[in-house]
């Protein structure tokens, strides 16, 4: 005779046949995503490392995400409603199919794959990047699962937009304070780390579109710096609520009530029906206005490369269009003022 917790009528109303187990696998999962996010941002963030040192972060980057896998796997073969699970878990189910089969793919067929320089040889390049296209994945959809969580909960619209911008200036603070942030200057052997209230004040900056700086843009902060300084400002421009419930439409999945009515709240919409609608308009309109500005602005660097054409116009158009006031010149567009795009 079965023990009573081991009894049909008890499981039934259980979820998994070790729920504390399963507990402490969705705690290793999520101390597992944080750190090889951290360990990746780390990795590309580092200018001068030993090989040694760059093969060993992404070690930890795939031993982490093997992590997450083996546990979500082990908590679908616990669970006692396995449809549901996957319904429930889709994201990290997912990730474990991918990462699992994929990396076998990867692994296997390299040697088709384009060369990829590295200390670890083509096989172990190549899993790497894989793996850290996946944490990124994943990471960003526990975020956004993370945010619809809190907005479920009805916290106070302005609390929750205030906490927002808080994280995403702890976010762009410790980006900007990773050594491949700092541009190289002539003449200098060792690049160091942005100091903490330069990072903070240039994060906070752009994340609130304010357009102050402590340092040139331009020639402070390296191509990754300055590729931070634009994220920040076109989120901080659009949102933080706005740029999740943006995704989660594209996504095609519906938004819960609660999350209707603080978007609500925060977009000054009369009507619940209009606000998905109104996501929809407002990243149209947005990207729109940002590509044609960029494509008009590009002529204005007519012997630069390609390349830096385009990062240059995608930069002051997202910036001009966000009202960040952020600039790559140190005079701003003043010596352009008679250019008829400016």
């Amino acid at each position: 005779m079965l023990p009573p917790e081991e009894s049909p009528e008890f499981l039934r109303f259980r979820a998994s046949q070790h729920e504390r187990g399963s507990t402490r696998l969705v705690q290793t999962e999520m101390f597992a995503l944080i750190t090889a996010i951290v360990t990746l941002a780390i990795r590309h963030g580092l200018r001068q490392s030993s090989d040694q040192q760059t093969d060993l972060l992404g070690v930890l980057i795939v031993m982490a995400s093997l992590t997450i896998a083996v546990s979500c796997i082990t908590r679908y073969r616990w669970s006692l409603r396995r449809s549901s699970f996957l319904k429930e878990h889709w994201a990290k189910v997912s990730f474990a199919g991918l990462f699992c089969f994929g990396s076998m793919l990867v692994f296997s067929t390299a040697h088709l794959l384009p060369f990829i320089d590295g200390p670890a040889g083509q096989r172990f390049e190549w899993l790497y990047v894989y793996s850290e296209g996946l944490i990124l994945v994943l990471g960003l959809l526990q975020g956004l699962s993370a945010s619809r969580a809190y907005t479920s909960k009805g916290i106070n619209p302005a609390l929750l937009l205030v906490g927002s911008f808080v994280v995403l200036v702890m976010i762009g603070t410790f980006l900007l304070m990773l050594p491949r942030a700092r541009a190289v200057m002539p003449g200098d052997s060792v690049v160091e780390s942005a100091p903490f209230t330069t990072a903070l004040f240039t994060a906070t900056s752009a994340s609130c579109v304010t357009g102050l700086i402590v340092e040139p843009t331009g020639t402070y902060w390296s191509r990754f710096g300055q590729s931070v300084i634009l994220v920040l400002f076109q989120i901080g421009g659009l949102g933080i609520m706005t740029f999740c419930a943006l995704f989660i439409a594209l996504a095609g999945r519906h938004l819960q009530v609660q999350e209707t009515a603080t978007l609500r709240k925060l977009l000054d919409s009369d009507r619940l029906a209009d606000v998905r609608q109104l996501l929809i308009t407002i990243l149209i309109f947005t990207f729109t206005a940002e590509i044609v500005g960029a494509f008009l602005m590009a002529g204005l660097w007519p012997d630069a490369a390609p390349s830096e054409q385009a990062f240059q116009a995608i930069f002051h158009s997202v910036s001009a269009f966000c009202n960040a006031g952020f600039s790559l010149t140190d005079n701003s567009f003043v010596g352009m003022a008679d250019r008829w795009q400016i």
